[in-house]
């Protein structure tokens, strides 16, 4: 998903005017870290994917020393146009993975929306949840999983 936004973000940049060219002149600090957050949240998909020993029962601090990492990383270039909302975004995914679990919760009515099944989801990183009810909602913070329908599997 991180990467289909940035794919989309450069597209509608390009169409709405930009110059590839501006990229060079952003200076982001600490990018290193913005990397290393990456390879961490995708090498514990993967890792969990490829079934590598004791992996799953760090699944919860592996993905949220990612998300940690990448948070880090945006709040010290919240100066720069975007990040600080892309911070709160990553926010929000960290604490419904952490309340879950490490499970990104899934709303089945966006997978429904997106004409996508739970066959679809990544079985080692999201997890289909039950709508909760009462404080179950709080619980599993609900109003923070996935809940947008976008059909890319």
């Amino acid at each position: 998903m991180l990467i289909t936004g940035m794919v989309v973000g450069i597209l509608l940049a390009l169409l709405l005017g930009g110059r590839p060219a501006h990229l060079l002149d952003v200076r982001l600090r600490a990018s290193f870290l913005l990397f290393l957050a990456v390879i961490v949240r995708y090498g514990t998909e993967l890792a969990l994917r490829l079934d590598v020993h004791g992996v799953e029962e760090l699944r919860l601090p592996l993905f949220a020393l990612g998300f940690g990492i990448l948070l880090y990383g945006l709040w010290l270039n919240r100066d720069q146009p975007g990040l600080l909302v892309a911070g709160v975004g990553v926010a929000a995914n960290a604490v419904a993975m952490i309340a879950n679990g490490g499970w990104m919760p899934v709303w089945s009515g966006a997978l429904s929306a997106a004409g996508m099944t739970a066959a679809d989801l990544i079985p080692q990183f999201h997890r289909l949840l039950p709508d909760p009810t009462g404080l179950n909602i709080l619980l599993h913070a609900a109003p923070l999983r996935d809940i947008l329908p976008i059909p890319f599997p």
